[in-house]
């Protein structure tokens, strides 16, 4: 089995927003981004729920193959992930980042992990920090002759 998340979309956009209120707001686009980049860092399955109505193909631009956008429709997020759960869980390993309490309930009541927002962006980053060190490490590699220092400057 392999992973998916399974994003409350506007709920991690919101606490996003409400964590570093000195910065510029984040936007969906933003957001969409940064989880298309985890997506395919991770070799990962991520599924973004938002609420409300809309064309999924405004964000045709972020979709893949590891990464897919859903509004929610006439339902909220939440029901829509519930189903989503309900329908899936039995065939990936489930990992539903949200903050809703009665979500988290629902979602644990199926076996499935839950986790908060600001957890998941540290796991974000981490695979961030990581893609840029071996993007590093290659490019140190490529200079055609041994350059130990180059690995060094980037430690410090």
């Amino acid at each position: 089995m392999r992973d998916e998340w399974v994003i409350d979309g506007y709920n991690l956009l919101h606490w996003l927003e409400n964590s570093h209120p000195k910065k510029s707001p984040v936007s969906r686009e933003k957001l969409l981004q940064m989880l298309a980049d985890f997506a395919s860092l991770s070799a990962s399955q991520v599924t973004v729920v938002l609420d409300g109505v809309g064309s999924e193909a405004e964000f045709g631009a972020f979709e893949s193959a590891q990464m897919k956008v859903f509004y929610s429709k006439s339902a909220t997020a939440d029901t829509f992930i519930e189903k989503y759960v309900y329908d899936n869980y039995l065939k990936s390993k489930l990992v539903v980042v949200t903050q809703d309490t009665a979500l988290t309930r629902m979602v644990r009541g199926k076996g499935v992990s839950v986790m908060k927002p600001e957890s998941f962006v540290s796991e974000m980053k981490e695979y961030r920090g990581d893609a840029e060190n071996i993007l590093w490490e290659k490019k140190a590699d490529q200079h055609g002759f041994n350059r130990p220092f180059d690995k060094k400057l980037k430690k410090s």
